[in-house]
């Protein structure tokens, strides 16, 4: 299934080429955005970063995830079901021996691809005594005319057991993608909390210049009192803010590690002094046309290749139960030989007489139950199998066209929300920077100075929000048209 996810030539990912732009997200980005607050690290404690990637984290999710190896072992599972529907091809192989009258014996039985049985025997009896010795050999074969042939029954279910392994492994590879997005939804969301915090931190610095400012003019008498008190509640207010932030990316950065190293999280979860630095962003895709990614989803997405692998099931099912509705006709055949010693050892000197007996036998057997209800129960549930499996295939695809539609229509948005908050978080930071010239200048006041601050960090907040949502819808995209790595 994963090769089905690559697109060739003039198809929707241009001959397979996978374009990891970060967009707004990447490292070269992320850095300079951090890097203006590192003017508030003399207030803040000292941390450790950790360097982390979106690849490296991926590979160890797809080992290491929860729902990932359940959807592993559930389809071990499945698949050892369809090597014991090929269990009847087995052929049967016993011996048998017996010391109270000198008796061994041997057994040869099994099935044929045809739904035939077939069963041979062989038994010699060698008496010590006056009594004679035998041979028996016999050969038995039964073939199913109507009922039971070839792939009418046991090569249908066996075929329809392997329709649910690949339905199975379809669903596994999906489960993998899925583990894809919601490692790339995370990493986003990680980044996204580390912009949310230098919004903060870079708030608190300017912040902290005023109040520097004000407990100087206050010194020199040249503010009243109040003045100071509100450039001091300005800070207050901000280092509560930050450290608000920095929880929330101590919890992006939980959720993260929890999701990709599973069982072993416990041990993976960094201490609150340390820092998981994204180094690079979620990968974007160059998307062609809507309905070409539609039709790409359609045929490559995984989750509808399962729910087609199933509708296949079930029919096969329903044709194994349709052919149980028809009589029972087989042909039989038996040959069996057997052969006796019958010389006496005290009046033949050691002669040996063998009689012998060869015996053949065909013969058809006819039956039918008078009303067969449980068979024709059993061909009326799959029958509704047949139409709810058709029913949800249907269904599966129109979520596709439903989710493709959607992704396209987010990304198209947020984009221009990005570069809308991006062009927003210009002006505001250009206004503050007038508005704290004014008050040097004495044509304004603290008040003002401050709610354009806070203007600036909203603004500056909307815009790390509005590029997790572009990212977002990225790797929601990747998910909806069946891409994984």
């Amino acid at each position: 299934m994963g090769s089905s996810n690559n697109l060739r030539s003039g198809s929707l990912f241009n001959a397979g080429r996978r374009v990891r732009v970060a967009f707004s997200l990447s490292i070269s980005v992320l850095i300079p955005v951090i890097g203006r607050a590192q003017a508030a690290a003399a207030s803040q404690p000292k941390i450790d970063t950790m360097a982390t990637r979106f690849d490296d984290l991926v590979r160890v999710a797809l080992a290491e995830n929860l729902r990932l190896r359940l959807v592993t072992a559930e389809t071990r599972g499945i698949k050892s079901e369809a090597r014991a529907a090929r269990s009847p091809f087995d052929p049967l192989l016993g011996v048998s021996a017996s010391s109270g009258d000198q008796r061994f014996g041997a057994l040869v039985a099994g099935v044929l691809p045809t739904g035939a049985e077939y069963a041979g025997t062989y038994a010699r009896t060698s008496q010590s005594g006056f009594l004679p010795g035998a041979n028996i050999f016999q050969a038995a074969f039964r073939q199913p005319i109507l009922r039971g042939f070839g792939f009418a029954s046991l090569r249908n279910t066996i075929r329809s057991t392997d329709e649910a392994v690949a339905a199975a492994e379809s669903r596994l590879a999906q489960a993998r993608i899925d583990i894809v997005a919601v490692v790339g939804t995370l990493y986003a969301r990680l980044i996204e909390s580390h912009q949310q915090e230098a919004v903060h931190a870079r708030s608190l610095v300017r912040a902290e210049e005023l109040g520097a400012a004000y407990d100087e003019l206050r010194r020199l008498d040249k503010i009243t009192e109040v003045d100071l008190i509100t450039a001091q509640l300005g800070v207050t207010t901000r280092r509560g803010e930050l450290l608000s932030a920095r929880r929330t990316r101590q919890e992006a950065q939980d959720n993260l590690v929890a999701a990709v190293y599973g069982a072993r999280a416990s041990a993976r979860f960094p201490s609150d002094a340390v820092v998981l630095m994204p180094q690079d962003g979620v990968p974007v895709i160059a998307a062609a046309s809507l309905d070409e990614a539609m039709a790409a989803a359609i045929a490559n997405r995984a989750d509808v290749e399962a729910a087609r692998r199933q509708l296949a099931q079930v029919r096969l099912l329903e044709s194994v139960a349709r052919n149980a509705l028809l009589p029972s006709l087989d042909f039989s055949a038996l040959l069996s030989n057997s052969r006796s010693d019958v010389s006496n050892p005290l009046t033949d000197f050691g002669e040996r007489a063998i009689a012998g007996k060869t015996m053949a036998r065909v013969g058809l057997s006819l039956s039918q139950p008078l009303l067969n209800i449980g068979r024709s129960a059993d061909r009326e549930r799959a029958a509704a199998a047949v139409e709810y499996a058709r029913v949800a295939l249907s269904d599966a695809e129109n979520v596709v066209g439903v989710e493709v539609r959607a992704a396209y229509r987010d990304i198209t948005t947020d984009r221009e929300l990005v570069r809308l908050a991006a062009e927003s978080s210009e002006l505001a930071r250009r206004q503050y920077d007038g508005e704290r010239a004014r008050l040097d200048l004495g044509l304004t006041d603290i008040f003002r100075v401050l709610q354009v601050n806070d203007q600036v960090a909203k603004v500056e907040q909307l815009e790390a929000s509005a590029r997790l949502s572009l990212a977002t819808a990225y790797t929601r995209l990747r998910a909806v048209i069946g891409m994984g790595m």
